[in-house]
């Protein structure tokens, strides 16, 4: 959720009002349909989301959870507003993926082509600027400055909390799971996030940056970048072409049922599911005379 202060009028010296806004906009799925038909739009509320995807996506499909809740928004809003630097209070001290951030970084847009840039790296036209002001601060040096210049701040952390995220996977921190930073609050900060879900991010920066690297090594060698192969036997690919004759009218008339799996092959929730679906179409095809596995990019 998005916050910002507003001073209030003739509520004395100093004084602050907290003003939140909406979260980030997420979208209906393509295609779905309620009672009136195709819904589009976006989802307004925490039980219409619960009714499409289920109250539990957050446990039994994390990726696809932070997929669908973090990580399609963000970048939606990003693209939308032309942004071409943002901000984030991400801290070295708080371990893990962020150990080696530097204070400025720059990410290469997805559809960023290997070919394009190489006499101009830094164009905003092939990627954004990332803006990591508070880098090299320590936990201790961030509510110093919070209690000095008198900031507003969530009152959970008054409780114990040290990092905040989900309601479902936030927990009080864990002060024996460290990081590496000793017995300083740094050490222990994240422990309270994604708890029993093995992760300490929520995949919105190291997926970027993971994508990165590999666009990055790509330019430096001067090869074709091209995206990862994501096995599947018994699969049929479809493609723009013959999409909606598949699916709308069928290729005959044999009465085969399908199954319809929409994926990337950047998308790491896609790649670490590939094997479970190559698995599951080997099952399907030798055990459902009349249905097809078919997948499209």
């Amino acid at each position: 959720v998005q916050s910002y202060y507003n001073k209030i009028e003739g509520g004395g010296k100093g004084s602050l009002e907290l003003i939140v806004t909406k979260p980030f906009k997420i979208e209906h799925p393509p295609g779905f349909s309620g009672d009136e038909g195709v819904v589009t739009g976006v989802i307004e509320t925490r039980k219409e989301f619960n009714d499409i995807y289920g109250s539990t996506l957050w446990k039994t499909d994390p990726e696809k959870f932070t997929q669908l809740t973090k990580i399609d928004p963000m970048k939606k809003e990003l693209d939308e507003r032309g942004v071409n630097m943002w901000i984030t209070g991400r801290r070295r001290s708080s371990g893990g993926e962020r150990s080696n951030i530097d204070v400025l970084e720059f990410e290469l847009y997805d559809s960023f082509k290997a070919s394009r840039g190489t006499d101009q790296p830094f164009d905003t036209e092939t990627g954004r600027w990332k803006l990591n002001p508070l880098a090299y601060w320590t936990y201790q040096q961030v509510w110093d400055y919070i209690r000095s210049h008198k900031l507003p701040y969530n009152t959970l952390y008054d409780k114990g909390y040290t990092s905040l995220g989900d309601e479902m996977t936030t927990g009080l921190p864990q002060r024996n799971n460290t990081t590496g930073a000793g017995d300083t609050v740094d050490g222990f900060e994240r422990s309270g996030r994604f708890m029993g879900m093995g992760k300490t991010e929520c995949g919105l920066h190291s997926h970027i940056k993971k994508v990165k690297e590999q666009k990055q090594q790509a330019l430096e060698s001067g090869e074709e970048l091209t995206a990862p192969t994501l096995l599947c036997e018994k699969c049929i690919d479809l493609n723009v072409e013959n999409f909606e004759d598949a699916i709308t009218t069928g290729d005959d008339d044999d009465g085969h049922e399908l199954l319809v799996e929409f994926y990337s092959p950047w998308c790491g929730g896609c790649q670490e599911f590939a094997p479970t679906m190559n698995k599951l179409a080997n099952h399907i095809v030798a055990n459902v005379p009349n249905m097809q596995v078919v997948r499209f990019d």
